[in-house]
């Protein structure tokens, strides 16, 4: 039959094996934890409030995601949406080319996308108020910007960039709807 070892040395390749693959399991999930991240900004107007919400996931798509993503409902004084952006439209033609929110495809009180694979994602914020002339303001937690990781803002009218590490807030008059480009871009580790 068999002297036994053959028994015992496949048992414990068999352990081995096991053990790999635990380990590999768990480096695989700690890499993929690193790799979600959300930021919140707050749009105010005077007494009106939105929370907007985005990031990366590595369970979400670029589409919707019921377990990921909330369609903005649209009513009040503050209208305030994010849309999808060059991963859905087309390379940086998004809101220049839209040019209405009727034209836009998806609108977003939160977007979680999937984990970029070339460290780039931008979101269009859509900015619109009742009353012209109001103070708008965009508030964000420079802190919860993951590590390795840069932020800016994009205001498409003025032409101005926000550093999200430099500064918390964003303060404009509306004088028309106004839309905004948050832009992340996680630079490759050096070689």
């Amino acid at each position: 039959m068999g002297d036994g070892k053959t028994f015992r040395g496949n048992r414990r390749a068999a352990g081995d094996r096991v053990w790999i693959s635990c380990l590999l399991l768990i480096l695989a999930s700690a890499s993929a934890a690193r790799a979600d991240w959300e930021m919140e900004l707050t749009v105010a107007a005077g007494p009106a409030q939105c929370q907007l919400a985005f990031g990366e996931n590595v369970a979400a798509t670029d589409g919707f995601d019921g377990a990921h993503d909330v369609p903005a409902f649209l009513a009040g004084d503050l209208r305030v949406f994010l849309s999808a952006s060059d991963k859905v439209v087309g390379k940086h033609a998004t809101a220049r080319k839209l040019k209405t929110q009727a034209k836009v495809k998806s609108k977003h009180w939160r977007d979680i996308r999937a984990v970029s694979a070339d460290g780039m994602q931008e979101w269009v914020v859509w900015v619109q108020t009742a009353p012209p002339g109001a103070s708008i303001t965009l508030g964000w937690n420079g802190a919860s910007l993951p590590a390795g990781w840069e932020m800016e803002l994009v205001d498409d009218e003025s032409g101005r960039r926000v550093d999200f590490r430099a500064v918390s807030s964003y303060t404009f008059t509306m004088d028309k709807p106004r839309l905004l480009y948050l832009r992340a871009h996680r630079p490759s580790p050096a070689g």
